[in-house]
């Protein structure tokens, strides 16, 4: 049995992602689709520090 693992994906998002994090979900969708993804991120959202960098973790 494999053990599970988190992954982690930053990218940079602009003031349309910052104000509406749901235009993320195209992208949220694609990743819940990938090979051994066997439940959804825990984390979709922005940094504090500098709201111009998105995480999703998975």
């Amino acid at each position: 049995m494999a053990l599970p693992n988190t992954g982690v994906i930053i990218f940079d998002i602009d003031e349309t992602f910052r104000t509406k994090l749901q235009a993320l979900k195209p992208a949220y969708d694609t990743v819940l689709k990938s090979a051994g993804v066997q439940q959804p991120p825990l984390y979709i959202g922005s940094q504090i520090e500098n709201p111009k960098t998105g995480y999703l973790f998975v």
